[in-house]
């Protein structure tokens, strides 16, 4: 065999080259580098899908507890997981924390906490049951702390998860998180205005001038007008819960 053959079949023995090599390392690096920076992405979107999916059962879960009781549930304010109701048949309070055993729901959302829950109490005072004469509702979600516009108004109820940061929120113990830690407008608007201790009262009963207000709109950083932002906000509309009630032949 020629001298050229014989070198060229040896260089052909040896595999790939180092520049080779390099280059494929180089691939390696990059792909594992978008994997590992996509990983929090990922399971953030898989949370909100989750809250979403979760949201969904919370309001079913309402509509079948109105239906069968013609009031909806009171919020529980121990932490075990049942309404919180006084004998003669008032809420104890009208925001707590969403009763999960009462509903028949998991205990947290999917970021390990439970959920807030306001209800106004013309809905769920079952001394006065639901009817087509019930007064308007007094609660409001809006855009912004200040509520320069508004998504939906006069709902009975109103049902929040505190995101992946968790300010305000309580975990699976109904143990407080971050307590002391500052919080922006727009997330201080859905703890109620409540002390850092999360003191149960109620700050925003229905009264004049103005409604009880929450905020939904997407996610954002700390320096954004009205503050961090990652609660999830969502709403039981007066329409679908007078509609079902009189689909289910509650009301006339």
């Amino acid at each position: 065999m020629p001298l050229s053959l014989r070198l060229k079949a040896s260089r052909s023995c040896l595999g790939f080259t180092l520049a080779e090599v390099a280059t494929v390392m180089v691939i390696v690096a990059l792909v594992l580098g978008g994997i590992m920076m996509s990983l929090p992405t990922q399971i953030e979107n898989a949370r909100m899908s989750e809250a979403r999916s979760l949201s969904d059962n919370v309001r079913s879960a309402l509509l079948g507890y109105a239906i069968q009781n013609q009031f909806l549930p009171c919020p529980d304010i121990t932490g075990n997981g049942l309404e919180g109701r006084a004998p003669a048949g008032n809420c104890t309070s009208n925001e707590g924390w969403l009763p999960f055993a009462t509903l028949g729901l998991s205990r947290t959302d999917p970021w390990g906490n439970r959920v807030r829950y306001r209800v106004d109490p013309a809905y769920a005072d079952n001394a006065a049951p639901i009817t087509l004469a019930t007064p308007a509702a007094a609660l409001d979600v809006c855009t912004t702390a200040t509520c320069t516009a508004v998504l939906a108004d006069n709902v009975p109820a109103v049902w929040v998860m505190h995101g992946d940061n968790g300010l305000r929120a309580r975990g699976s113990a109904f143990n407080l998180h971050s307590a002391m830690e500052p919080i922006g407008a727009d997330e201080a608007a859905n703890a109620d205005g409540r002390n850092a201790l999360d003191t149960i009262t109620n700050p925003c009963a229905p009264a004049t001038p103005a409604p009880c207000r929450f905020v939904m709109h997407d996610p954002q950083e700390a320096a954004a007008v009205g503050g961090e932002f990652d609660d999830v906000v969502n709403w039981l509309p007066p329409g679908i819960l007078l509609n079902r009630l009189i689909e289910a032949g509650t009301l006339p």
